[in-house]
């Protein structure tokens, strides 16, 4: 059953209504297509015509699209190919789908009749345009009958243009390939190299500067890709999971993943090495014993798992989903979980999940791609539906993303020595940042520090009173919100 509040954010446009256009098509409402929405579709064999379906006054969210058509005589005289496109109201195309139209329509059923999902899509400006082209085969009949849209989520955010925050002044970081971000200390990215170095992971502040190295004692970093952070087992602090999982070869017979527990940065240590021997050795082999190489991974706060999204050297344009349980005992040997895999073209060099799982980025060399994830919703549907593209700031080689504490922002950084830190906000919070002037009383020679959501941020010192209106000086006091 549908309640109103369910209903409310459906919408079916049948063709013949306003908003339906078409050219090349003929109505059809006899007995034959009785099984059509409302009883009656438009048809057109072969031809090169076209159908619309146009959506006005939508708020701003993500919608699910889907079709129907009829069914009669198992539509044996229909198109195996019914090409699909929806766009915004600006004309650009968001998603498509190609349909076989010879079957009944399946993926789900609503108001007693079957849809097929054509897609799920991000819509600002009010307005979503589905068309329907025409089958491949001359004698095959494209059908064009209802549409229905449900809004399925808020919008997906934008992202602000990558501003630069520091550079990394520590040389030994000359291949970063890996960055997260402690949700529990301010000030702090983890970072790693790529092969090459010992097993370290460094502590780098916002100012670019290192203050903490920690090496895993008695471990050789076989080819060190990505690192993540993750809630401690039964309500411990957070970990660390470091994916040794690079594989250029496809070689490897099994990878590791080292769990660690965070450290607890003092800045007035200098930043000199620890090594610690407080780790696990997830040690990992793909099933049916193939190999990847793997550069992503992050930690589902909801599922508790480890994610690992490989990446593609064979032009499959895919990415296969792994995952294993975050609390997997260490020591022993256990085998990943094929989750399914996305279509994506091109190469995944690094991704990470918000801290309270309700979105995820996945990153290539020169641009990255965030998904909306809706409660109850798995990470595998989530990553499924039709990304957000992001642009980011061009970098020699870029590897290395992470989400801020508060999830509003994102970092990332470049191998290469002296590489830049990347900061990109929200469209909302800069949107707060640039029309906002705050007037802060501050008691003379004294530090503020304030936040947003409980974020920490850093401090002020002030002899009288501070006016933040200017958008560098704001962005760097909201840098986490």
């Amino acid at each position: 059953d549908v309640t109103d509040d369910e209903a409310s954010l459906v919408t079916i446009l049948d063709d013949g209504e306003s908003g339906f256009a078409q050219s090349g098509f003929s109505e059809q409402n006899n007995a034959q297509v009785a099984a059509a929405y409302d009883g009656d579709n438009h048809n057109m064999q072969g031809g090169s015509g076209t159908a619309t379906w146009t959506f006005t006054g939508l708020d701003d969210g993500e919608y699910q699209v889907a079709a129907t058509w009829a069914h009669k005589y198992n539509n044996k005289y229909n198109t195996l190919d019914a090409p699909f496109s929806i766009a915004n109201g600006g004309g650009t195309v968001l998603a498509t789908n190609v349909v076989d139209q010879s079957n009944a329509p399946d993926d789900f059923t609503y108001g007693g009749y079957g849809w097929d999902a054509l897609g799920t899509v991000n819509i600002t400006g009010g307005s979503l345009i589905v068309t329907l082209g025409a089958g491949s085969s001359s004698s095959k009949y494209t059908i064009a009958d209802a549409i229905r849209i449900e809004r399925v989520g808020d919008a997906a955010p934008g992202w602000d243009a990558g501003q630069q925050i520091a550079v990394i002044a520590e040389t030994d970081l000359d291949e970063v390939s890996g960055l997260t971000v402690s949700r529990d200390q301010a000030d702090v990215f983890w970072m790693h190299n790529d092969s090459g170095d010992d097993a370290k992971i460094y502590a780098v502040n916002t100012a670019g500067q290192r203050v903490g190295t920690y090496e895993l004692s008695g471990v050789s970093a076989v080819d060190w890709e990505d690192i993540a952070i993750g809630p401690g087992a039964d309500g411990q602090p957070d970990n660390i999971f470091i994916g040794d999982f690079g594989d250029n070869g496809r070689v490897r017979p099994s990878i590791r993943i080292y769990r660690l527990p965070e450290p607890n940065i003092d800045p007035g240590a200098g930043g000199g090495t620890v090594v610690t021997s407080d780790y696990d050795t997830l040690i990992l082999q793909y099933p049916g014993g193939v190999a990847y190489d793997c550069e992503t991974i992050f930690i589902d706060p909801i599922d508790e798992y480890i994610y690992l999204v490989t990446k593609d050297w064979d032009g499959e344009n895919l990415a296969h989903l792994y995952r294993t349980p975050m609390n997997q005992a260490g020591g022993s040997t256990a085998t990943l979980e094929l989750v399914g895999s996305i279509a994506m073209a091109g190469q995944i060099t690094g991704g990470d999940i918000m801290p309270d799982g309700s979105g995820m980025i996945l990153r290539q060399y020169d641009r990255a791609f965030y998904w909306n994830r809706y409660t109850n919703e798995s990470v595998f549907s989530a990553l499924s539906r039709t990304a957000n593209e992001v642009t980011l700031v061009s970098e020699p080689k870029g590897e290395a993303i992470g989400f801020s504490a508060s999830g509003r922002s994102f970092y990332t950084t470049s191998e290469g020595i002296n590489q830049s830190i990347y900061y990109y906000a929200e469209h909302a919070t800069a949107s707060i940042v640039r029309n906002t002037s705050i007037d802060l009383e501050i008691a003379a020679d004294s530090v503020t520090t304030f936040g947003v959501d409980n974020d920490p941020e850093q401090g002020f010192a002030s002899s009288n009173s501070l006016t933040l209106s200017d958008k560098e000086l704001a962005d760097s006091c909201f840098r986490d919100y």
